[in-house]
């Protein structure tokens, strides 16, 4: 056999000894390393099908876990883990930006093949000539023998490898960019031996930089989700804690007030003045006012945190309740089908009736008042309307109004200014739309959709 299993010409280059076989056993001898040279040249070929079987294993488990996982320090990890692997380094690091609590930017890492105490006592990589290409996302780096490559040993203080630091001779750095084009950070491979690093580990290397940009994004926007989530409810506990104190320590001295105002009244009897006696009716009344208005927020506050789930409900018997717990002598026209069934939080919709025909009443012309209640189907989509004869709503008011603590005048009847802005905001968290139409002098008209779930 010649140099890389090549069989050689019968007598070439054989020992003088060997020359003097009989030919028999020379033709044995020469068969038996042709078979030799085969069983070889198999083995080569199994080793790199068993490597790129390997291979494609890890890219298929990484691909896997790329997709699945959203824990960014787990991420980074098995991306460190596979693209080791895939390099054939002795050891790989993935030094990589994420922020702190405070909106800054840290460079953390990863390491594979290593203890994390073999890197603890050095520091983070700094942007020299064999760094910072890496770090600005200029393309990948693959030497042979790092040391002697002219980009290595001009920085102080070691000018080459620490001390201590684990012995690298092939080097390969791999940036990884997000799809904007930012770098999210570099995957950086060491091996004690030169010329380990081919061209295909390369390839292979990148392809798993380019997946895990795509998975890092994804963690990103998943931890950014669930910092807003956690935000929501730190808010939504502050509103609890608002509303206990409104409840408990505003309204229990308004009650206070009203009370001693009726004892001031009865003590004086008969020796109240007219006068004396309207002060205390207007001081009853606006204490009266400011504990519907702290309903009124109260209500705002809530809106959209009931635990109800959804039911299916007749919106006709729905809307017939609510003009029984308003009280008013008017009877308004529901033109809602008796068998329309929505699957609602029954809740919601109710408040929504609830604002807008109460609303209506207060508006409505005050010798001949009138009142309709509708709905029409747009699509998957249910529109109710209100409709009153009031004097109308001017078009320069028509999208203040359903701010909150905006009101119009209505003859007498002051509101809180919040009615419509619960209505706003419960058909909003519906993804529907709240509008009103009116000319400014004939009436308005207030519709809202509503998803009707059962028709999709």
């Amino acid at each position: 056999l010649g140099e890389q299993g090549r069989i050689r010409p019968p007598g070439a280059g054989l020992s003088p000894h060997l020359c003097h076989l009989e030919s028999d056993t020379l033709a044995t001898l020469l068969a038996a390393s042709d078979l030799i040279a085969v069983g070889m040249r198999r083995s080569q070929v199994e080793a790199r099908v068993r490597a790129k079987r390997q291979a494609l294993e890890i890219i298929n488990n990484v691909g896997r876990t790329l997709a699945a996982e959203l824990n960014q320090a787990k991420l980074v990890q098995a991306i460190t883990d596979s693209a080791t692997q895939l390099a054939g380094a002795d050891f790989g690091a993935f030094f990589y930006t994420a922020q702190d609590a405070q909106g800054g930017k840290l460079l953390l890492y990863s390491l594979s093949g290593a203890e994390r105490s073999a890197f603890e006592r050095f520091p983070i990589p700094r942007a020299t000539a064999l760094f910072r290409p890496t770090f600005a996302g200029e393309g990948v780096i693959r030497v042979d023998d790092i040391r002697q490559d002219p980009r290595y040993g001009k920085n102080e203080p070691h000018f080459g490898m620490p001390e201590g630091h684990l012995p690298v001779v092939s080097y390969m750095a791999v940036p990884v960019l997000a799809r904007g084009g930012e770098v999210l950070g570099g995957l950086f491979f060491g091996h004690k031996e030169p010329g380990i690093f081919t061209e295909q580990a390369e390839q292979l290397v990148s392809g798993v930089a380019a997946q895990a940009a795509i998975a890092m994004d994804n963690a990103a926007l998943f931890t950014k989700a669930q910092n807003l989530i956690e935000r929501l409810a730190r808010s939504n506990r502050e509103l609890d804690q608002f509303a206990y104190i409104v409840s408990h320590d505003l309204k229990a001295p308004l009650r206070g007030i009203g009370h001693l105002s009726e004892f001031i009244e009865e003590d004086l009897g008969e020796r109240i003045t007219e006068e004396g006696a309207e002060h205390l009716r207007m001081l009853r009344q606006r204490v009266r006012r400011l504990d519907e208005l702290i309903d009124g927020v109260l209500d705002y506050s809530r809106v959209g945190r009931s635990n109800s789930l959804p039911e299916m409900i007749r919106v006709r018997a729905l809307v017939d309740e609510v003009v029984t717990l308003l009280a008013t002598e008017v009877q308004p026209n529901v033109n809602i089908p008796e068998d329309l069934v929505v699957l609602t939080d029954r809740t919601q919709l109710a408040q929504v009736f609830m604002n807008l025909i109460g609303n209506a009443f207060k508006h409505a012309n005050k010798a001949a008042p009138e009142i309709e209640v509708g709905v029409d189907q747009q699509g998957s989509s249910l529109v109710f309307y209100v409709r009153d004869n009031g004097p109308g709503i001017p078009e320069a008011m028509q999208d203040r109004i359903w701010g909150i603590f905006q009101t119009l005048p209505s003859g007498g009847t002051s509101g809180t200014g919040i009615g419509l802005a619960v209505v706003r905001k419960l058909v909003d968290l519906r993804q529907g739309r709240a509008w009103v139409e009116s000319d400014g002098a004939n009436g308005s008209t207030f519709r809202f959709t509503w998803p009707d779930v059962t028709a999709q």
